[in-house]
């Protein structure tokens, strides 16, 4: 019982992107809702045995504590440009950037409130965003130690492939409004379906791919059906997103995955059809990338738009005011600040976007912290589960390096759980690379044969302790979450009213 509701927690976790991505406003708090109920059942279930228990209540590995730094970094700066200041010209707001609220205030016939944040509602959407991050990011991580690696894969394959596996079902019956009820005006791709940008399609089937591929090469029986379902769903998906980045970036990932989980490696692959289908697979995959790869160079060559935009949000991030400019406030941002024409809701370039958003310090750690401590989880020493893991979602950050992939709230924390998951194992690494009999006691929780002593577990007292400080920690996270939250819906209603 305590393994079924590990496993449907972790399943609501990454099922974000089935609402809408969390993108319109009350989507976006059913999104979280989703998302912190499914954390609350990891968190709150007490497996019935000691030694698991034990794993479980244990400090975060490196990699993990790192990724959640970043993640309150971007919080605490949050929070900040939130802060009442008086309506002058200071730190680093200009006379005109001041003027505005003031006169908007005017027209309400209300008092003024000034803050650092361009976009306040914005603003507390984004840290309720970062809050619920470091919810599910430590939530993944207790589900790794509680199911082990493979016991992940079947809750992390179904929930991750089932907007893509509703969106061929959109395709198959040729229904153009999102589950027969809302018809979209701004989707941007050929498919219709929860996620309605191609660049995010693209971006959940590469999540979804390293997993299921892990699912087809250590499930057995209904598990590995699922996880060839997933794939399969993920391959098609990515196939007709029309994303070109996203396409190009799908292409490697299988190829890095299938790498991993061939035959005859150390703890890699022991079915006999792995190598020809990754060959098929890999050569259809390869056409297309090359395709959308030679459109990409085309477009930036024949039109400025990508490149201006890129060298745009560069040139902003770099002068961006220490605390930037308001988590979420990159399109008002963009308005004030850019020399280019018209406006940009994402800078298509995730590490540009946070440093206008954050300030060139702290956008540049929420970026790069997390991306380093993936790329140190892909190190041959590692076990392949968390490689493959891993793998998914350093790609995604590759691909959010080109596009706007992982912008929605939904994905973002989806990618989190991932990343909490391959995470878990940080502080388990000592096995010798890849050897099975390695790799099996590690998710089972044993010693490895060949394998350096682990660090010694922490005893009763100092295991209570950390248990009883950690609950109203994450408690202080969920309402902090649902407190700016709500405060996002309930400006962007009143916006919406007086426009």
């Amino acid at each position: 019982m305590t393994e079924a509701r590990t496993a449907v927690g972790l399943g609501l976790m990454v099922s974000g992107p089935l609402v809408l991505g969390g993108a319109p406003p009350a989507a976006r708090l059913v999104c979280l809702g989703l998302v912190v109920l499914g954390a609350a059942l990891v968190l709150a279930t007490q497996p019935p045995h000691e030694a698991t228990r034990t794993r479980a209540h244990a400090p975060l590995g490196r990699g993990a504590k790192l990724v959640l730094a970043a993640l309150g970094l971007a919080a605490a700066v949050g929070a900040t440009q939130l802060l009442p200041l008086p309506c002058t010209p200071s730190l680093g707001r200009s006379a005109a950037r001041v003027e505005h609220p003031v006169r908007l205030a005017s027209l309400r016939g209300t008092a003024p409130r000034c803050t650092l944040s361009m976009d306040p509602p914005a603003t507390a959407a984004g840290l309720a965003v970062e809050l619920v991050g470091g919810l599910v990011l430590v939530a993944g991580v207790r589900a790794r130690r509680v199911l082990g690696a493979r016991g992940t894969v079947t809750p992390l394959a179904v929930g991750l492939a089932l907007p893509s596996l509703v969106t061929l079902l959109h395709a198959v019956t040729e229904t153009r409004s999102v589950y027969g009820v809302y018809v979209p005006s701004h989707a941007t791709g050929p498919l219709v379906g929860p996620l309605l940008n191609a660049n995010h399609v693209a971006a959940l089937a590469t999540l979804t791919l390293p997993v299921a591929a892990l699912g087809l090469r250590d499930g057995a029986g209904g598990r590995r059906a699922v996880a060839g379902l997933a794939a399969l769903v993920s391959v098609v998906v990515a196939l007709l997103s029309g994303s070109r980045a996203g396409l190009v970036v799908f292409a490697l990932t299988w190829l890095a995955s299938a790498w991993l989980v061939r035959p005859g490696r150390r703890g890699g692959g022991t079915l006999p059809w792995v190598a020809p289908v990754a060959l098929v697979g890999g050569f259809v995959l390869a056409l297309g990338a090359a395709f959308g790869a030679e459109d990409f160079v085309r477009d930036l060559r024949e039109s400025p738009y990508k490149t201006g935009l890129l060298a745009d949000g560069l040139r902003m991030g770099l002068r961006s005011t220490p605390l930037g400019h308001g988590l979420g406030a990159f399109s008002q941002a963009f308005v004030a600040h850019s020399t280019s024409a018209g406006r940009a809701v994402y800078a298509e370039n995730a590490l540009n976007q946070a440093m206008v958003e954050l300030g060139p310090l702290v956008g540049a750690l929420r970026v790069l912290v997390p991306l380093g401590a993936v790329c140190v989880a892909l190190r041959p020493n590692r076990p392949t589960s968390t490689r493959l893991l891993a793998l998914g979602v350093a790609a995604t950050m590759l691909h959010d390096a080109a596009d706007f992939a992982l912008l929605l709230p939904g994905l973002q924390l989806a990618a989190l759980a991932v990343t909490g998951v391959a995470l878990g194992a940080a502080r388990s690494h000592t096995e010798a690379p890849d050897a099975p009999s390695a790799r099996d006691a590690t998710d089972l929780g044993q010693p490895s044969l060949g394998a350096r002593p682990a660090p010694p577990a922490l005893g009763g007292p100092a295991r209570g302790w950390v248990a009883r400080s950690r609950a109203p920690a994450l408690a202080v996270l969920a309402v902090g979450a649902a407190a700016a939250a709500a405060y996002g819906f309930a400006a962007d209603v009143t916006r919406a009213r007086e426009s």
